[in-house]
């Protein structure tokens, strides 16, 4: 499947400005861990394709494989399409696999990964590391959920607005006008949570391998 969507940077208090102005609308707040994982060598990043697993509130742990898209007709800034292959695992191989019992490769879906990696590098896949996010949902429109999100990665938090759609232009139009009306920036941003993941990982990989 395509994962569609459109992502907006935020300071912190454009962050609880949004969060106050949709105060009185029903909302709903989740907490996901999401765990990386690539080769010590980042072979899948070269390849841009990113490995997560994620744990979100009371719901079944998710595998979730993404690729690069190159064929959409749509340029818009702030625009994020990418093919996307998820699976639900139970909590018991979740809970394995970060425990370092069980291997991400252990996982069926992980296996279209052949095409990329050799059965070495597969079984060579490891947690990198975890960002934790703190979501708000609320609805933008009867079409549209608005997506706030508190975000953190090792020591860094940084904060974003994401509109997950198949009509980004019109979801644009009303992000644009919110966020004309709560006197907040417009920052179309494309750079994913992986993105920032890989960034902050790689800054601190040589204070990691002095933990060693």
């Amino acid at each position: 499947m395509l994962e569609t969507e459109l992502k907006y940077k935020l300071s912190p208090p454009e962050y609880y400005l949004l969060l106050r102005h949709f105060k009185s609308h029903p909302r709903k707040k989740v907490r996901q861990a999401n765990y990386y994982f690539d080769t010590n060598q980042l072979i899948l990043k070269a390849h841009r394709i990113g490995l997560r697993l994620r744990a979100s509130g009371e719901k079944k742990a998710t595998l979730t494989i993404k690729f690069p898209h190159h064929s959409s007709k749509i340029r818009m800034k702030g625009l994020k399409i990418r093919k996307e292959i998820e699976t639900r695992i139970s909590d018991r191989l979740f809970n394995a696999i970060l425990e370092g019992e069980k291997r991400i490769s252990d996982v069926a879906a992980v296996k279209a990964l052949r095409q990329f990696l050799t059965e070495k590098e597969l079984h060579n896949l490891t947690l990198l590391g975890k960002l934790e996010t703190t979501r708000t949902t609320v609805l933008l429109s009867p079409h549209f959920d608005l997506e706030i999100d508190r975000c953190k990665v090792f020591k860094r938090r940084f904060y974003e607005a994401e509109v997950e759609t198949s009509r980004p232009r019109q979801a644009d139009r009303l992000i644009r006008k919110l966020f004309k009306q709560c006197k907040i920036a417009y920052r179309p941003y494309e750079r994913s949570k992986m993105e920032r993941f890989y960034v902050e990982w790689t800054r601190r990989k040589p204070k990691l391998r002095g933990m060693e």
